[in-house]
């Protein structure tokens, strides 16, 4: 079977204080900041790239869109969102199925299930071993 991956985003306390983020807010929206970290968590296990699937030839802008669509994305939406991200260097064209969030690699976090399995398991030991102290400490007759 094969084991599942777990990724997340490592944002920063001053995240919405980076003159990218303030960017975006003041020219567009909290709905397009959301929207960018959509396709942040949607790259997360491609290291920053998103491949997309052409047909014909549909834009990028039309694509991004699709993959936009849980949260009603429109074209327009999406062709906004690319051109303030192109403008400010957050996004890379690697060609047309491929586009690349650079600083997605740089705020990644990863683990495995055997990972979390162990994580648990020294915290359950650890918690058994504090018991067990604290049982002993209270056998301690007092003087």
């Amino acid at each position: 079977m094969a084991e599942r991956r777990y990724f997340w985003l490592k944002i920063s306390q001053n995240f919405f204080n980076q003159r990218e983020v303030k960017r975006l807010l003041v020219n567009h929206d909290y709905r397009t900041l959301l929207l960018y970290q959509y396709l942040m968590i949607q790259s997360l296990d491609c290291d920053g790239s998103i491949y997309l699937d052409a047909i014909d030839d549909e834009s990028i802008e039309y694509q991004i869109s699709i993959e936009l669509s849980d949260l009603g994305c429109t074209e327009e939406e999406a062709r906004h969102l690319l051109d303030y991200l192109e403008k400010y260097h957050l996004i890379e064209y690697r060609g047309p199925e491929e586009i690349f969030l650079p600083m997605v690699p740089t705020i990644t976090g990863a683990e495995t299930d055997a990972a979390v399995r162990k994580r648990r398991m020294r915290a359950r030991k650890k918690a058994e071993q504090e018991a067990q102290l604290n049982k002993q400490l209270e056998e301690i007759p007092d003087e």
